[in-house]
């Protein structure tokens, strides 16, 4: 059973998000950033808890793949991807990093190599959104997008506004909320659960 967000008040102070896939040319490398940014930002996270959530039966998996004592198959790709929430964009990117760190010949890195330049090439001539940088124009959007998968706060705005440093008034944090669920960079069920559809933005 995966772990329930916190329930007790906390003051949170926001940790800067790591990089974007994009920027990695090991997966590992990712994988092992990937683990330290959830650490810091949640304290239960855990290679176990990362493999239940993944759907994987070995709970030391994940840290033998980063410590390159075993690889990824294309099973294990799409557990890995289910569990790190990936966008499909940074799903494919994933993917094909895999493959091109794990290549047993040059043909298969060449191959692979030409598929990650062209996806690159793609997400450089993309053109951000204008209300994406809304987004980045407020300190506490970024927070805000973490407070609501770790904290109950029940649609309270006002205590939500007050978990951060310094304090926000009800009406942005609302603000904020409703920017990051019309985004897309957050999703809620029916039960009022947060999620992010993004582990980095």
């Amino acid at each position: 059973m995966l772990p329930e967000p916190i329930a007790e008040p906390f003051t949170f102070t926001y940790v800067i998000g790591m990089q974007r896939i994009e920027n990695y040319d090991n997966y590992r490398d990712f994988l092992k950033d990937y683990f330290q940014d959830r650490k810091k930002r949640f304290p239960y996270f855990s290679n176990r808890y990362f493999c239940q959530k993944s759907g994987i039966k070995s709970p030391s998996l994940f840290q033998e793949v980063v410590e390159g004592k075993r690889n990824l198959t294309q099973k294990t790709i799409a557990a890995f991807i289910k569990g790190m929430d990936l966008t499909d964009r940074d799903a494919a990117f994933f993917t094909i990093l895999v493959h091109l760190n794990q290549a047993k010949t040059s043909q298969e890195r060449d191959f692979y190599l030409s598929q990650l330049k062209n996806l690159k090439q793609k997400v450089q001539v993309e053109v951000v959104p204008a209300d994406h940088y809304e987004y980045y124009s407020r300190w506490y959007n970024p927070a805000i997008r973490e407070l609501c998968c770790i904290v109950k706060w029940n649609d309270d705005y006002e205590l939500l506004g007050s978990l951060l440093q310094p304090p926000l008034k009800a009406k942005d944090a609302k603000e904020s909320v409703e920017l990051l669920l019309r985004l897309g960079f957050l999703t809620k069920d029916e039960s009022g659960n947060f999620t992010q559809t993004s582990p980095a933005i």
